[in-house]
């Protein structure tokens, strides 16, 4: 039983069949659902982290559901995002200065850009 506060501000009991961003240690927010509250831009956020992602209706739908957690994100996602559009947004993070980082299946692997 992982848990997760989301930008909302409430505590969430996840479950196995909910996908999850994470890092090595905890998981960051709920995919295509909402954020975590580690994850809010504040006054004295200096780094910002772009992200580029799909993910299956079905599966945002469920989850969603299981949380009681209706949210702009989920919506979106149940209704299906573009893949032309997540693919621009890859490719506009990607040309711009900074690291990207590619996981890759065992590895992660940072490329100065």
């Amino acid at each position: 039983g992982e848990r997760v506060k989301t930008l909302d501000g409430v505590e969430r009991a996840l479950d196995s069949s909910m996908l999850v961003i994470a890092d090595s240690e905890r998981p960051n927010c709920i995919a295509g659902v909402m954020g975590g509250e580690e994850s809010e831009i504040a006054s004295g956020t200096r780094t910002v982290m772009l992200e580029s992602a799909l993910f299956e209706p079905a599966c945002v739908k469920a989850t969603a559901t299981k949380l009681g957690l209706s949210s702009e994100s989920s919506y979106r996602y149940i209704r299906g995002v573009d893949k032309a559009v997540a693919d621009l947004c890859y490719d506009v993070i990607n040309v711009q200065n900074g690291v990207m980082v590619d996981i890759g299946d065992d590895a992660r692997e940072e490329e100065e850009i």
